[in-house]
């Protein structure tokens, strides 16, 4: 299996980023306006922040593609609670989906300086 760059990686974050702000944004027009849909309209505002740092180079918005799903799975209980259990599961695999790839751009430069230091002793 061929392996992705890191700015191929960046890219689907960022388009991953992208899409849960939204449809976190566009859910809006199927819910009440209430406590719940200003959180999401929040949430989802924030990842559309996010994705455009993410096309950009900072890494900053690396960090905070880490750091912001992991807030808003930590919060979610408290302002979701009565969204169905389907729509629970969506945002949460989207807050992991973010997460994970924008871990991996950030990680991907220390596992490639390690194998060729490691093949360098050898």
């Amino acid at each position: 299996m061929a392996q992705l760059s890191a700015s191929s990686l960046r890219n689907l974050a960022a388009i991953a980023a992208s899409l849960v702000g939204v449809a976190m944004v566009a859910s809006l027009w199927f819910r009440p306006l209430d406590e719940t849909g200003l959180w999401l309209l929040l949430q989802g505002g924030s990842y559309l922040f996010i994705a455009l740092g993410l096309f950009g180079r900072a890494s900053l918005t690396l960090y905070l593609g880490i750091a912001a799903p992991i807030i808003f799975f930590a919060l979610r209980p408290e302002h979701t609670a009565g969204q169905a259990p389907v729509a629970d599961l969506l945002a949460l695999v989207a807050d992991a989906t973010v997460a994970t790839l924008c871990a991996a751009v950030v990680w991907r430069p220390h596992i490639g300086n390690r194998s060729t230091a490691d093949d360098a002793e050898q």
